[in-house]
């Protein structure tokens, strides 16, 4: 038995398979064992799986996996997969949820797969992995709907007793005799500056409390309602400047400068450390599609440099986000280049720029609509990829698209929130110098729960 190695908890499959092919180098050969995924069916809102793999080769593995599954109604959360030395094993989590409400409705079931494969190996390389999923809400539509019934005539019930049924009938109907008031219907209008946005303003003031309190800074944009909590502040950018990055990929290319066909290959001196897949991948060969995917997805640092020396260097992402009048955010050194991080140089940018990115790829007004919709498609796909910390309590779909940004001591998330009825709202906090790196997670958690539910009303 192999040393093991934990990516987080369990993940779903249910076949044992091996792949094992020789390297271009006598006498090294990369091969990757895949023993049987538990449970073979797992329920609930969300249900976990897990994969156990091993490195059965002589040389060190990078893995990359994908979840799927036909009717496009899941979602799946893992880490990325362990880099795995000869001999040794890993295990990787999966978790699983469904795009339909995880409150009201009858359980569905989802036939699911998950794709592995040695990163840089050839596709035939690929092995799927399926099991079944079986999405069950909190309650049933019928149970939901006596449920309110019955809470509607507590609540005539109380009026009446309270003040007399003619005032009481009045006060559930709005005051006026015309239409029942929102929180009777269980769905508040989308808010305006004149209606009841000053309702949302308390709610979004302390959903936002804790974080503002531990000096954190926060966005929330929806309907035309912007909350601010010194969101303007500079502050490094991490990854979270990997969606402008990705922007400027779809710009150039819609302009004709570059492809999304075409073939870029690793070079032994663009790889660096930290976040990423590629750190062991010298020679290995991807379409440019592939590349951005691999530094969204994974927050691959070496693809992201890469991308950036394909965009002919930082001046074109910092024009572009002047000219969407993200006036605090720039570009001044690649990931992981501490001798320019020494010398002065960072990457900065604001919550608030971060929202206005998000709000304006949602509305299809970021460079164009073809564009937005690009990069949104990437996002959405990372979030199914790398949960981020914003979507952790959230129902399942509740998050449309994310980005995180990382750095010793500080955490970024921001979000595109999907609130029904066609409406969506846009999230982005961060915490800096913080010495609880997992608490200022957590805290990101709870303060998208928090801003959903009002937004949400």
């Amino acid at each position: 038995m192999g040393k093991e190695r934990s990516s987080g908890a369990p993940s779903s499959h249910s076949r044992l398979e091996d792949y094992s092919t020789v390297s271009a180098r006598q006498n090294e050969s990369v091969g990757l064992l895949a023993r049987q995924a538990t449970p073979a069916q797992s329920q609930g809102r969300k249900a976990k799986f897990k994969l156990t793999l091993t490195n059965t080769g002589t040389v060190p593995l990078s893995l990359w996996m994908e979840g799927s599954d036909q009717e496009g109604m899941c979602t799946f959360e893992f880490p990325p997969p362990p880099n795995l030395e000869p001999g040794e094993e890993g295990v990787v989590p999966v978790w699983v949820g469904a795009r339909r409400s995880s409150l009201i409705g009858a359980p569905e079931t989802f036939d699911i797969r998950l794709k592995v494969s040695p990163a840089g190996a050839e596709s035939t390389a690929a092995k799927a992995f399926d099991a079944r999923f079986v999405h069950k809400p909190l309650t049933s539509a019928r149970f939901a709907f006596l449920s309110l019934l019955v809470g509607l005539l507590v609540a005539v019930v109380g009026v009446v007793a309270a003040g007399g049924f003619v005032d009481g009938i009045r006060e559930l109907v709005g005051g006026d005799g015309s239409t029942p008031a929102p929180a009777i219907l269980g769905h508040t209008p989308a808010a305006t500056p004149g209606s009841n946005g000053g309702a949302i303003r308390r709610q979004i003031d302390d959903a936002t409390g804790p974080l503002r309190q531990a000096g954190g800074v926060a966005y929330v944009e929806q309907d035309g309602l912007k909350f601010s909590y010194e969101s303007s502040r500079q502050i490094p950018s991490a990854s979270s400047v990997k969606a402008l990055i990705a922007l400027e990929v779809e710009r150039q290319v819609e302009a004709g400068l570059l492809s999304w066909s075409q073939m870029v290959t690793v070079a032994s001196d663009d790889i660096v450390g930290g976040t990423g897949i590629l750190q062991n991948q010298a020679g290995r060969q991807l379409t440019l599609d592939e590349l951005v995917r691999t530094m969204l997805d994974y927050s691959d640092n070496t693809a992201g440099n890469i991308v950036i020396g394909l965009l002919g260097g930082f001046d074109s992402v910092n024009e572009l986000a002047h000219s969407l009048g993200l006036t605090q955010t720039r570009m001044e050194r690649h990931f992981m280049d501490f001798d320019a991080q020494a010398q002065g140089f960072e990457n900065r940018t604001s919550v608030e720029d971060l929202g206005k990115l998000f709000s304006l790829l949602s509305e299809g007004r970021a460079v164009s609509s073809t564009a937005s919709a690009g990069v949104l498609a990437k996002l959405a796909h990372r979030e199914q990829t790398y949960s981020s910390w914003t979507g952790r309590r959230l129902p399942a779909g509740a998050i449309i698209a994310s980005i995180n940004g990382v750095l010793p001591g500080e955490r970024i998330g921001v979000s595109l929130l999907d609130l029904g009825e066609g409406r969506r709202g846009v999230l982005a906090v961060a915490l800096v110098e913080q010495a609880d790196e997992a608490g200022a997670e957590e805290m990101i958690s709870s303060t998208g729960l928090g801003v959903f539910n009002a937004l949400r009303k």
